[in-house]
């Protein structure tokens, strides 16, 4: 079994691969809606307004053993005084169907948690990301409501599900199940 850890942004390292992922359109619709990036250039200027503006906390998921990037994990739309975040775990395809999007997704509410007085982590996902919508109400999350078709693409309209998992739940579900500290300097 590989192991994996999150570490910092290493922009000049990472920025290609991100371009990579983020820019295309097969991936992108799993996790945003789609951006009007035409080259690096748009890129970077996209991506360090967010950096600047949107992402709370930005990690990149790395297996140790191969020192491959596996895909990132970010918190967002963070409510200092509403004490809840929205968070996003993205892996590369090939990554996929094996738990570690679990996992990181597990490992990241931990830091999370642990970090920041939050009492709520959301997540939004698409209704035609049905694997990841099982995968996440499995782990303890719970639909609190739909944006019915919120979202037009390939030629119909598609629901948002917004889940959410409270501090309470997540303690009481996982307090008995070791969750390994992923997170890693650098």
């Amino acid at each position: 079994m590989n192991r994996f850890a999150f570490r910092k942004l290493h922009y000049d390292n990472d920025i290609s691969f991100l371009y990579d992922l983020i820019t295309d359109p097969n991936e992108q619709i799993m996790f945003q809606t789609n951006k009007p990036i035409n080259s690096m250039r748009d890129f970077q200027m996209w991506f360090d307004g967010n950096l600047r503006n949107e992402y709370h906390d930005f990690y990149i998921l790395e297996d140790l053993d191969n020192k491959n990037v596996v895909g990132f994990v970010y918190s967002y739309a963070y409510k200092q005084y509403d004490l809840h975040c929205k968070i996003a775990v993205i892996l590369f395809p090939h990554y996929r169907k094996m738990g570690i999007g679990a996992m990181a997704t597990l490992s990241f509410m931990k830091q999370l948690f642990k970090q920041y007085p939050l009492r709520k982590i959301y997540v939004d996902i698409y209704d035609y990301n049905q694997e990841s919508l099982k995968s996440n109400i499995s782990a303890g999350f719970e639909i609190e409501g739909v944006l019915k078709e919120y979202r037009y693409l390939n030629g119909k309209y598609h629901s948002l599900n917004v889940l959410s998992i409270s501090r309470e739940c997540f303690e009481k579900r996982y307090r008995d199940i070791e969750l390994k500290d992923y997170f890693v300097e650098g």
